[in-house]
């Protein structure tokens, strides 16, 4: 996730995408508006919330770190805010990044987010904005993955996503393999079902 160039050269850009995000449509036109307003990163803005203080109080309050990891997170933020991280820094949702490739501030960028996921929590997006701020990293807000909001991408719960890919596994390969193409009439013939139950 952090270093697409690292281990995928001979690219112009790089797209991570979260195995719980969907994409939706060809995202070329985004990098190209990414080009044309020479911004080299970019990712999606948090639905919810809005900086990494609040973020912090949700990872805490969810369970969303360990317990003992609670006085590392507080140690954090405080380093961040100490180093002039301000309310107004954003946050951004992480399930998407662009990363355009042989740019050495984002490089730099890179390596230092890679030193705060080695020093502090895991939780990337309480290190991230604090990355772009102290690197100057302009960064192409995309919409949030709320409902209709995005018009690229999607996201699902961990496990929807997986049946999906089992569906395309079996809707790619149906013509060819008979098992598969029972499983797709079966699948066919249960969504038939569940939408007649809708209509009732």
């Amino acid at each position: 996730k952090i270093f697409p160039e690292k281990y995928l050269p001979k690219h112009d850009w790089s797209l991570w995408v979260d195995g719980n995000v969907i994409v939706l449509k060809n995202v070329s036109s985004i990098i190209k508006d990414l080009e044309k307003n020479l911004v080299f990163f970019a990712s999606s803005k948090h639905p919810i919330r809005n900086n990494i203080w609040e973020e912090r109080r949700v990872c805490i309050e969810k369970g969303k770190i360990k317990d003992y990891e609670i006085s590392l997170i507080n140690d954090q933020v405080q380093f961040y805010q100490d180093e002039g991280l301000t309310l107004e820094s954003g946050l951004t949702e992480n399930g998407v990044l662009f990363r355009k490739y042989g740019v050495e501030s984002l490089r730099s960028a890179m390596e230092l987010w890679w030193d705060q996921y080695q020093e502090f929590t895991k939780r990337d997006q309480i290190s991230l904005p604090y990355v772009l701020y102290k690197k100057n990293i302009c960064v192409y807000l995309l919409p949030s993955f709320k409902q209709g909001h995005n018009k690229f991408f999607k996201k699902v719960s961990h496990k929807t996503h997986g049946k999906l890919k089992l569906i395309n596994y079996i809707d790619t390969h149906r013509l060819h393999n008979k098992i598969c193409c029972y499983i797709h009439i079966v699948i066919e013939h249960l969504y038939q079902l569940k939408q007649s139950f809708k209509k009732t």
